[in-house]
């Protein structure tokens, strides 16, 4: 349930998101200003980290027709970028196999990955958020952090955008067109008269 300020979870218990958010863009800055703090990075990891499980825990707050495993989910996307600019190849190369799993084993389940324009969008998903990053960070191919960034933005977005467009909210309408459809299932066939 999302509530005015921030997120509720099952419990009821209000999640203040937008303290949170406030509190890492100052920690954030902080940052920028004193960089030879070290600490003030380790510090921003838990508002940071409670930010975006709090924007992904809306979405699971939704009445969605589909609950499956999205690989858009923000957090799982933050840390797979956070590994990669870091250099902590192990966790990046853990959270891209995740994610590219993830993300081909949903294409098939839910959509016709044959279909023209849905595999020329999961090339480049593929392309562009995991094995373009690879060769940036091995070294084959020689580019800067700032080329991997677009690169992992446009893959992210792509997966984004796949995942708005599968993102099927139970309307009323839906709703009353379901119950029907199972209650006429469910109806027991008439005996005819003898």
């Amino acid at each position: 349930m999302i509530a005015r300020d921030g997120v509720r979870d099952a419990s009821g218990m209000r999640l203040p998101l937008p303290v949170f958010c406030g509190l890492f863009l100052l920690l954030s800055a902080f940052i920028i200003l004193f960089p030879a703090q070290i600490w003030l990075g380790w510090l921003a990891i838990i508002p940071a980290y409670y930010t975006l499980w709090a924007i992904d825990k809306i979405y699971h707050s939704l009445p969605l027709r589909s609950q499956s495993f999205q690989t858009a989910n923000i957090l799982l996307s933050a840390l797979y970028i956070a590994a990669l600019l870091s250099d902590v190849l192990p966790a990046a190369l853990l959270f891209a196999a995740i994610k590219a799993v993830t993300y081909l084993a949903g294409q098939i389940r839910y959509r016709d990955p044959f279909k023209p324009f849905t595999l020329l969008l999961i090339i480049l998903r593929i392309f562009a958020g995991f094995a373009f990053p690879a060769l940036i960070t091995t070294g084959i191919f020689p580019a800067g952090k700032l080329v991997m960034l677009v690169s992992l933005a446009f893959g992210e977005i792509i997966d984004r955008a796949q995942f708005y467009h599968e993102m099927e909210l139970i309307t009323p309408e839906i709703q009353m067109k379901t119950d029907f459809e199972k209650r006429l299932r469910e109806k027991l066939p008439v005996s005819k008269p003898s």
